[in-house]
């Protein structure tokens, strides 16, 4: 059986849920879901008396650099599958309660059968990383089993993962419709897995502590990190800065004022050094692969009072 998911299947399961139990979707999920979990600021549809509590939606970033506002609308006969609001902390309880020994929402025995692969999901670019269950994706990521859901809707986009055996949820919440909020949940997982992996029961030294932060020039940003012994450089203007462990520039420490890019790839900086200059035992500049670099505190406080930025 080939798996092909539709949101048309979600408005069905919505009509039986009112056929099994003679309620309303919207009332049936209100009592069994939202107040049984404590959900505050979670409801089955669009109503006019939340507008002013909603994120405005917007469409994609045209051409001209401006995006559009989009009006929320109700979602009638598709509520069960596009019509809940919510937030971050009311879906990671909501997910948190799928935990098989919660003791919330459903049996042990249904959640691992909502858990456990029904079907493989065929995508070209990503072959044989997920599967499905019964309502949840299931995903493998950094030696992690997840369970993830995830949506779109003009204006909106979510993406909610959970590691059931570590008892870890992310979610990701996105008012714009052109951006993947399922890569930045899942580049918060590798995030979150690097320091994991790379944490050491040797303290960060603090002459190395005080060299790591954030460094800020007119090409991007680098953010140097210490882990025990261990640094390295990457760059947070991509939504995954700490998902290739491999390809990290390592560094290592020279003096107070110098480290070295040990490792780099070959069109970078293997070997070169990065200076430091403090005032005030404060880094006021770096030199990087030959480029200064300020601290991002510093680089803000200058460009506010710019108009126009002149080369030297």
């Amino acid at each position: 059986v080939k798996l092909k998911y539709s949101n048309l299947g979600y408005s069905l399961l919505g009509m039986i849920i009112e056929a099994a139990s003679g309620q309303t979707y919207a009332d049936y999920i209100s009592s069994n879901i939202i107040e049984s979990l404590g959900l505050e600021n979670t409801g089955p549809e669009y109503t006019p008396e939340i507008e002013d509590r909603l994120a405005t939606g917007y469409t994609r970033l045209e051409s001209s650099q401006t995006r559009l506002p989009i009006d929320n609308i109700f979602t009638d006969a598709m509520a069960p599958a596009t019509g809940i609001y919510s937030t971050a902390e009311d879906l990671c309880r909501y997910f948190s309660a799928q935990f098989i020994g919660s003791g919330k929402l459903l049996s042990d025995e249904s959640k691992k059968e909502m858990q456990k692969v029904q079907w493989h999901a065929y995508r070209p670019s990503n072959i044989n990383n997920e599967d499905y269950g019964l309502g949840f994706s299931i995903e493998y990521l950094n030696q992690r089993k997840l369970i993830s859901h995830g949506g779109a809707f003009p204006g909106h986009a979510t993406y909610s993962i959970a590691d059931p055996k570590d008892k870890l949820v992310v979610t990701v919440l996105i008012n714009c419709i052109d951006q993947q909020a399922g890569l930045i949940a899942r580049s918060l997982f590798d995030i979150i897995d690097y320091f994991q992996n790379n944490s050491s029961e040797t303290p960060t030294k603090l002459a190395t502590k005080r060299l790591a932060g954030r460094y800020i020039n007119l090409f991007g940003m680098t953010d140097i990190i210490a882990t025990g012994d261990n640094l390295v450089a990457t760059y947070p203007d991509s939504w995954q800065p700490l998902s290739y462990p491999k390809s990290l520039e390592r560094l290592e420490y020279i003096d107070q004022t110098t480290l070295k890019i040990v490792t780099a790839d070959s069109f970078y900086a293997e070997g070169e050094l990065v200076h430091f200059n403090f005032e005030n035992d404060e880094v006021q500049t770096i030199v990087y692969t030959g480029y200064t670099m300020w601290p991002s505190e510093v680089w803000f406080e200058n460009q506010r009072s710019r108009q126009q930025v002149q080369l030297q």
